[in-house]
């Protein structure tokens, strides 16, 4: 039967851990992918949308490509 827990010596098999990390990986991305049309929805228009989710470093997960954005006045 295999393991599920830290070894005698106390450590975690790489196994473990691996999934682990996979599962958060795979939770952060649906986190962003989440969050897109929620700040799309509070945005005042496009180009507001567009500098939010740039400032966010949501631009990627909205598929957007990344450009600088000039500062507003």
């Amino acid at each position: 039967m295999a393991s599920v827990g830290p070894n005698v010596d106390g450590d975690v098999p790489p196994e473990r851990i691996l999934k682990s990390h996979e599962a958060e990986v795979a939770a952060h991305h649906l986190a962003r992918r989440r969050a897109v049309p929620v700040i799309a929805g509070r945005a005042i228009d496009a180009d507001d949308c567009r500098e939010l989710l740039h400032m966010l470093g949501l631009a990627d997960v909205a598929g957007l490509p990344s450009i600088d954005i000039p500062p507003r006045r």
